[in-house]
C-alpha cells in the first residue's frame, strides 16, 4: 500500500499503515491527531519535496471526515498520484475497511467494525484533530473554546 517512505513516515508518527485497524471507529484525536499530521508532513518534506508537503497540508483540509482509516487510504492515493493533490483521490469509505475477510486479520478487522458500529453514533472530531495542524500551517484560525467543546458531541445527537 505504501513505499517504504511512507510506511516509515506513518510508522514514526505511532500510527497503523493498515486502514482496517482504525475501520469503524470514526474520527477521533487517539488515532489521529495534529502531531500524527505534523509528524508526516515532516517527512514528506524531507523525503519529498516541500511542494509535495504543502500538497499534503490541502489534502488533510479536503478529507471531509478525518477518520484515520479515510486519511489512510487516501494518503495512499495521494502518494501514487506522484504526490500531487487532487480531491478525486479522496477515499469514499467513509470510516470502513476491510482489508481481506479470508484473512485471520480481515476476520479481526469486519469484526471489529461490527462492533462499532453496534455502539452507536460515530464520534466525528475532524475539527479538533487537524486544526492545531491547518493553523501551524496558515490555513485555519486558532481553535476557541466553543469549536473545543462542540469536538466533544456525538455527530447526530
Amino acid at each position: 500500500m505504501f513505499s517504504n517512505l511512507m510506511l516509515r513516515a506513518v510508522h514514526n508518527a505511532n500510527m497503523s499503515d493498515r486502514p482496517g485497524y482504525y475501520s469503524g471507529r470514526g474520527a477521533n484525536a487517539s488515532d489521529l491527531n495534529s502531531k500524527m499530521l505534523e509528524s508526516i508532513y515532516k517527512s514528506i518534506e524531507d523525503g519529498v519535496s516541500k511542494e509535495a508537503a504543502e500538497a499534503f497540508v490541502q489534502m488533510v483540509e479536503d478529507i471531509p471526515v478525518l477518520s484515520a482509516t479515510d486519511f489512510l487510504i487516501t494518503l495512499s492515493r495521494f502518494e501514487g498520484n506522484k504526490f500531487v493533490w487532487d480531491k478525486s483521490l479522496l477515499s469514499q469509505q467513509k470510516g470502513v475497511y476491510i482489508s481481506d475477510a479470508s484473512s485471520s486479520v480481515g476476520l479481526g478487522e469486519a469484526f471489529g467494525t461490527v462492533m462499532s458500529a453496534m455502539g452507536g453514533p460515530q464520534k466525528d472530531s475532524t475539527a479538533s484533530i487537524r486544526r492545531d495542524f491547518l493553523w501551524n500551517h496558515g490555513r485555519r484560525t486558532p481553535p476557541t473554546v466553543c469549536d473545543r467543546f462542540h469536538d466533544f458531541n456525538y455527530r447526530g445527537r
